[in-house]
């Protein structure tokens, strides 16, 4: 890849970066290799998933946007044309397309991408998307999507939106496939990853090509609630980052039941509390206690006891706690009951102890996307996280733009 600043040019390919002014230089010893100076003007880069990479296709599509959308560009229309390139290379590794700069099948995941500051809208590009928006992003879901594959327990977001389908114009609809197999998702989250230099081939295989669609509209089927919105002033709690964007509770009459964070822009036209804010149902998640951080990651977060985050009321996690421990007990009564006795030795016996051992408590959560209405079409507004309660859900069709 060729990049061209007001400096000099760059040359990036899957193993070095090389400028106008690199110089090689020779090996100490015979048998050593040579290498490269670089005098001024390093360009911060990204890897690519070859080569015993230790990084993944999912990995380095978040950490693309977060450097990416930090540029400013000279025309707003140029916004996916720019980066074209590099989501053509992640498509070819993880054989998948691209909708509005965001991968089809890492789609739920990737409409949770927050603002990280200052963000203005981008009428070229729909409001779901990162394109959207002009302005820094950070994409807190990152390393919780990675971990629910990296540590075995499979897939832990599930997604809210039923029959899902980009419609372009001239009403072609393109059907988006939320729950491809297990191994699917596991291949984009790591291609390139379980690459080894025994391989006869250098690289690992690449896919040809796929779609990459700049426009369109979401249709779908979800559940929406009417929830109000106040400023958050925590009392007592500590902050974890800088305010650039400011935290808002979700509140159900009296209940403090989620967050979510507004650009200081935004916040402006809702200084106090505002009532009948719609919201859309995304996904339902749960997440171990000691993990809640990895959903969160780059917001600017207060915290309370124990270092959980301040998101709801302190109650939903200590009824999350009481629930998680009655479930515990009762998987371990079952496995005991369906179990015990059976173990004859020491290491069967030992492995019996291990699988009944309480295990870390869990919390449910969902995440949910503010939204306006204008006709018969819905715009995004921002991303919250509501605790798991009660709420009366109005299943509908929507049209999101």
């Amino acid at each position: 890849m060729l990049i061209f600043t007001s400096s000099q040019a760059y040359y990036v390919c899957a193993v070095e970066t090389c400028t106008e002014d690199t110089e090689h230089h020779q090996p100490k010893d015979p048998d050593g290799f040579g290498g490269f100076y670089y005098n001024r003007h390093e360009l911060h880069t990204w890897g690519l998933p070859s080569m015993d990479s230790p990084f993944s296709c999912w990995r380095i599509y978040n950490n693309v946007l977060v450097d990416y959308t930090r540029r400013e560009l000279t025309f707003t229309s140029d916004t996916l044309n720019a980066i074209l390139g590099s989501l053509k290379a992640l498509g070819r590794y993880a054989d998948d397309s691209f909708f509005c700069g965001l991968p089809a099948k890492q789609f739920p995941y990737c409409l949770l991408w927050q603002p990280a500051g200052d963000s203005k809208r981008n009428p070229d590009w729909p409001s779901w998307s990162w394109a959207g928006w002009k302005g820094a992003i950070v994409t807190p879901a990152n390393y919780g999507v990675q971990h629910q594959w990296e540590s075995g327990a499979g897939r832990t977001i599930i997604t809210a939106l039923k029959d899902l389908r980009l419609r372009r114009d001239g009403d072609t609809e393109l059907p988006i496939d939320q729950l491809p197999s297990d191994d699917d998702v596991r291949h984009w989250l790591t291609a390139g990853s379980d690459y080894r230099r025994s391989s006869p081939e250098r690289y690992p295989h690449l896919s040809p090509d796929k779609a990459l669609v700049e426009h369109g509209k979401l249709h779908f089927r979800s559940g929406s609630v009417f929830l109000s919105i106040a400023p958050d002033i925590p009392e007592g709690a500590r902050s974890s980052g800088a305010a650039q964007i400011l935290q808002y509770r979700l509140m159900h009459g009296p209940k403090w039941i989620g967050t979510m964070f507004l650009t200081p822009e935004c916040a402006k036209s809702y200084p106090t509390t505002t009532h009948n804010c719609e919201f859309l149902h995304l996904t339902s998640f749960t997440v171990l206690f000691r993990n809640i951080g990895q959903f969160l990651t780059g917001l600017p977060l207060s915290v309370v006891d124990e270092g959980r985050p301040s998101i709801f009321d302190e109650g939903y996690y200590s009824t999350a706690l009481k629930r998680s421990e009655v479930e515990d007990w009762h998987r371990r009564q079952n496995r005991n009951g369906r179990f015990g006795g059976m173990s004859s030795g020491f290491s069967e016996r030992r492995h019996d102890v291990t699988r009944n051992e309480p295990r870390p408590p869990k919390i449910r959560m969902k995440h949910v996307m503010w939204i306006e209405r204008e006709g018969d079409t819905v715009f995004r507004l921002a991303i919250g996280i509501l605790a798991d309660c009660e709420l009366d859900w109005n299943e509908g069709d929507f049209c999101l733009g």
